[in-house]
This record gives C-alpha cells, sequence and structure tokens, in this order.
C-alpha cells in the first residue's frame, strides 16, 4: 500500500536539517515510484530539486538499513565534475541521517592512517573542507564529528583509495565517474558493495563515457541506479541510449507546466545581444578567409573534397580527417591531404578566435603556433605565408590602440547596467584565456569583483582553488564568475540574477545547463552576445532549434508512457519494461 507522503517522510532517515526544506509533492512521489518501480531516469528543469529526489531514495534505503531491513550497503553518487561532486558530498551529508553518531564514521586516526600525504577532501556541513594535512591537528577536538561521506576524484592517490572503498566507516561517494571506472577495472573496488547509484547529469551515460560503463556495470549486480537530468538530448536515439546503459525501468518527467510544478518554477528570460565586427577586425578575417579558401580548393584538387560551402566546411573537414586516417595504409598520398586539412582546420580556427573571441584569442593562438617545439609542414606552411604574418601584424596594430572585440564593451554595459546588488552574475566563455581577459576586464570596473573559475587540466584550477573561488563567490567576496564549461553543470548558486554567454553554444544541452545557472530561488535572466553573421550566429539559432526540437522529444516520450500506463492497467497491471514502450 503506498503511504502518504506525509507518513513517507517519516519513514525516511534525514536529519533535521531536512525539515528547513519543503517537500514537494511532485519530488516525495517521483522518490516513491523510483523505490516501487527501479531503474528510474528522472527528466526535469533546473532547480526544481532533482538531488533531493535522490536524497529522498537514499534515506529510505538508510532507514531500512537502520532497522534490519535491508542489508547494509553503500552509495555512489557520481557527477561529471569535481566542484559537482563537492557540492552533492555537503548536501548529502547536510540532509541524510546516517547514524554516525551511533554506527562510527570515520575517525581522524583513521583518516590519518589512510590519508597521510594526500590531498583528500573530507565534506561536511559545518566542516566543508578537512585537509588530510590538518588531520593530526583535528583529531584533538574530541567533538569533530565523524564523515559518513566521502569526496572521491582523481585527487586521491589510487592505493589510498583503495583502502577508503572498502572501509565500512563511509556509506555514500560523491565521485567522478572516471575514477570509478578507473578502480573498477584496476580491481579497487566493488561495486557489490553498493546498493545504489545516482548519475547526476545523466545525459552524459552515451557513447564511451564512464557513466555508460559504470552504469552497465552496476546493473549487472542489481544496484538501484538513477539517473537525473534536465537535458536529455533533442535526439531519440541518445535518450534510447541513455536508457539502455542505465536498464531503466522507468521514466519519471516534469515540466513547468505541470500543476504540482508550475509554482516552485521560475521563468529565466532569454536575451540575445548582436555585434559587429570593425573594419580592422574585418580586414583581419579577409584576410585569413583568403588562406582558408585557398587550402580548400587544394584540397579539392587532390579529389579529397568536392565544392565545399564555406558555411559548412568545418564539419567537411572533420569527415575528411575520418576518411584519410583510416586510409593511411592503403594510399599514401592521404600524408598529403592531411598535411593540407591540417593547415586548413589551423586557419579556420584563427577565423573563429577573430569573430568570436577577439584580437587578444587570435594573437595568443598565433604566439602559440610560433612556440611549438614540434612545428609539423603544415604549421611551418602558415607561419611563412606573408598574409598570415600580415594578419598578425595587423591584430598588434589594433590591441595597441587599447581596441578589442565589441563584445567585451558590450558585456560591461550588460553588467554595469544591471544593478548586481548582493546578487551574483555568471559570464560562461569557451576558452581559458577569454576568461582572463574577460576577468581582467571587468577587474578595472568599479562595482564588479569579478573571479575566474576554470578546470584542473593543463595547468589549470586544482580541486582546492575550485573549492575556494567557488565558496568566496557564495559568500559574497566576488560577485561575477567567470568560467569555462566546468561551472555548467549542476552547480547551485541560489542568488545568481544573471548568465551571460559569451559565445553561443553548439548543443541544446549546454544551452539548458549553463541558463539554468539562474532563475533558482527567484526569476532569472539569460543574455547570449552574438558577432553578426558568424558562426555565432548559426550555432545559437542551431541550438534554440535542438532545444525546441527536445521538448517535443520529451513530451511525446511523456505521452507514449501515460499511453503505456494505460495498456499496463488493461492488462492487469503486467510488468513492462522500456522496450514496451
Amino acid at each position: 500500500m503506498d503511504l502518504p507522503n506525509s507518513e513517507f517522510l517519516l519513514e525516511l532517515s534525514l536529519k533535521p536539517a531536512a525539515d528547513l526544506l519543503e517537500a514537494r509533492d511532485y519530488q516525495i512521489n517521483i522518490a516513491k515510484s523510483i523505490l516501487r518501480r527501479g531503474n528510474s531516469l528522472v527528466i526535469m528543469p533546473t532547480a526544481l530539486g532533482k538531488t533531493f529526489i535522490a536524497i529522498l531514495a537514499m534515506a529510505k534505503y538508510v532507514k531500512e538499513m537502520h532497522e534490519g531491513k535491508r542489508k547494509r550497503k553503500k552509495f555512489l553518487f557520481l557527477t561529471p565534475t569535481k566542484p559537482l561532486a563537492n557540492q552533492q558530498a555537503k548536501r548529502i551529508l547536510e540532509l541524510i541521517d546516517f547514524g554516525e553518531n551511533e554506527k562510527g564514521g570515520l575517525n581522524s586516526e583513521k583518516i590519518e592512517e589512510l590519508n597521510a600525504n594526500s590531498t583528500i577532501r573530507l565534506t561536511g556541513l559545518n566542516d566543508p573542507e578537512i585537509d588530510s594535512k590538518k588531520l593530526k591537528r583535528k583529531k584533538k577536538a574530541k567533538d569533530t564529528p565523524p564523515q559518513p561521506v566521502m569526496l572521491m576524484t582523481g585527487e586521491n592517490a589510487p592505493e589510498k583509495r583503495s583502502a577508503l572503498w572498502k572501509s565500512d566507516e563511509i556509506w555514500c561517494y560523491a565521485a567522478t565517474p572516471q575514477t570509478v571506472e578507473f578502480d573498477v577495472l584496476a580491481g579497487r573496488m566493488d561495486l557489490s558493495d553498493f546498493c545504489l547509484v545516482v548519475l547526476d547529469e545523466a545525459h552524459r551515460a552515451v557513447k564511451d563515457y564512464s557513466y555508460s560503463f559504470v552504469a552497465r556495470e552496476a546493473s549487472k549486480r542489481g544496484l538501484l541506479l538513477i539517473g537525473l537530468t534536465a537535458s536529455p538530448s533533442a535526439d531519440r536515439k541518445m535518450i534510447d541510449e541513455i536508457c539502455m546503459n542505465l536498464n531503466v525501468r522507468n521514466i519519471e518527467i516534469r515540466s513547468e507546466t505541470d500543476i504540482d510544478v508550475r509554482k516552485y518554477a521560475h521563468e529565466i528570460k532569454l536575451d540575445w545581444v548582436f555585434v559587429d565586427l570593425p573594419e580592422e577586425m574585418q580586414k583581419i578575417k579577409r584576410q585569413l578567409l583568403e588562406l582558408l579558401k585557398e587550402a580548400l580548393a587544394q584540397l579539392k584538387e587532390l579529389g579529397a573534397m568536392g565544392s565545399v560551402e564555406m558555411k559548412s566546411h568545418k564539419r567537411e573537414l572533420l569527415a575528411l580527417r575520418h576518411r584519410a586516417l583510416a586510409n593511411l595504409n592503403g594510399d599514401p598520398a592521404n600524408y598529403h591531404i592531411l598535411s593540407v586539412h591540417a593547415r586548413a582546420m589551423n586557419i579556420s580556427h584563427a577565423i573563429d578566435l577573430i569573430e568570436i573571441e577577439g584580437a587578444s584569442a587570435l594573437l595568443e593562438f598565433m604566439r602559440e603556433m610560433e612556440g611549438r617545439e614540434k612545428q609539423s609542414k603544415a604549421v611551418r606552411g602558415i607561419l611563412a605565408d606573408p598574409r598570415w604574418l600580415a594578419a598578425q601584424r595587423d591584430c598588434m596594430e589594433f590591441l595597441e590602440k587599447g581596441k578589442e572585440h565589441p563584445k567585451f564593451e558590450k558585456l560591461v554595459g550588460i553588467l554595469k547596467k544591471q544593478p548586481l546588488g548582493g546578487g551574483k552574475a555568471i559570464v560562461f566563455a569557451h576558452y581559458r584565456n577569454t576568461v582572463k581577459k574577460i576577468t581582467k576586464v571587468l577587474g578595472e570596473i568599479e562595482g564588479i569583483r569579478p573571479v575566474e573559475f576554470i578546470g584542473k587540466s593543463k595547468g589549470g584550477m586544482g580541486q582546492k582553488a575550485q573549492q575556494q573561488a567557488m565558496q568566496e563567490f557564495r559568500d559574497g567576496k566576488y560577485n561575477v564568475l567567470v568560467a569555462t564549461s566546468v561551472a555548467e553543470e549542476g552547480l547551485d548558486i541560489p542568488d545568481v540574477e544573471l548568465v551571460v554567454f559569451f559565445e553561443s553554444v553548439p548543443s541544446e544541452i549546454r544551452l539548458i545547463q549553463r541558463r539554468g545557472r539562474t532563475g533558482r530561488i527567484k526569476d532569472g535572466k539569460a543574455i547570449v552576445l552574438i558577432t553578426k553573421g558568424s558562426k555565432d550566429e548559426a550555432l545559437f539559432w542551431s541550438s534554440k532549434y535542438k532545444e525546441k526540437k527536445m521538448k517535443r522529444v520529451v513530451e511525446g516520450l511523456r505521452t507514449s508512457l501515460l499511453d503505456a500506463g494505460a495498456q499496463n492497467e488493461l492488462m492487469g497491471g503486467q510488468a513492462r519494461t522500456l522496450l514496451d514502450y
């Protein structure tokens, strides 16, 4: 018998902090559906509490374990990025009562034994970051509560992770999927020790991404899988692949227009602002276009490409590379084709930079090419071309005049016009060099306190630096976060009033994710900066179209599920699987 929602909440192992949250009927109903039906995919707009749904299901399992109704096993909460894993670890520890004071937790002596000289962070409500190097001092504090939630990422040394996965004191791991995949393959962890896996941003569970591997392995062992996403895809085949990888038996869909959701949804107004390239930048672009057309013509002469329109040349070039690489052994002429192809790709990238990012981004790329230790024939040919050198010279002269891409001026104007007050803004940019440039420009404006937020790879920000930047942004030390895609997914910063895209994004998923960083506790606004007549503009309209298509696909899926549910009733409640839909 299905318990009323008020009684269901009494059957969960939640901390008093959870009482401060408003448990919404749709969240409780979805959690109950997951527990009743099994592996589930939850599709719901950003800021409507998908994480809390998973926490309700976990808290039910914990309660049953405490009561002896379920065998004691562990939980795995997967996120695609370390900052998001850190956020979710804090939330889990804040809300779920693992009974750590009675059951025991990871005490400081044990931590010191396992984590000596590592960079593990244990996250908790009142102690968000515990550096293992400080644990010796912390163990003297008798009142430090045990931590049953472990943040597990590549920052942890493999030999330490092996012991931590086996620790009986840890109930839940918030982890990145690559770490889990590596450790399962290396035999450092056994998924049979777990009972439930949450895959946050489950739209990533396709192709060879680590989510797919972990989900399949967990499904083989009978673990409950919960996938959460606001943006599954505009491609029904991709949604089907997600469902197959998660072995989905139940799909829960909610939209902003549903009666039980409507009052909690906040409007996010999406605007776009066009800018025109100044003549100096147009001249640089024309010089580069001449080089690109020459390379494309050469590929045509070699029989590698047919007539190619400039608007679609990048797609054709990517396809050509795959063909040439596949036939290297069969035809040595493909080596020459690949050399010309590399020339075309470098020039095409340079054009994108001057159009979309700015003169400083282009100049940085040109200098990076010059500084490469091993320069290919294609690169040497570009660097020696008088037209390339002329474009580089014009680029430097343009910057020496104190000029830049008009997007920078437009961005400053937008942030000045938007009185942040106690609120905040996020500016997204694709490249790290652009992030640094934006941060520098905004730092010179009174009232704007920017901080950059980028990924770890190739000399970026480490986990500790990311956590510090995000916390200081949340605390108000900074009021503008300038970030790459690492901040796109899932991060919950309630008082972000404005999101600015410095350039368009190519997919509906990234459009939804970036826009969803605002409108979390009140209406928000998102603005996309677009260079008129460029690839920027094409990508924007493409992502908008794909988003509309995705909504149609999801609504069609929901209709199919409702029809299947009605048919199921006619069949006397016979069990059905996703394939029946």
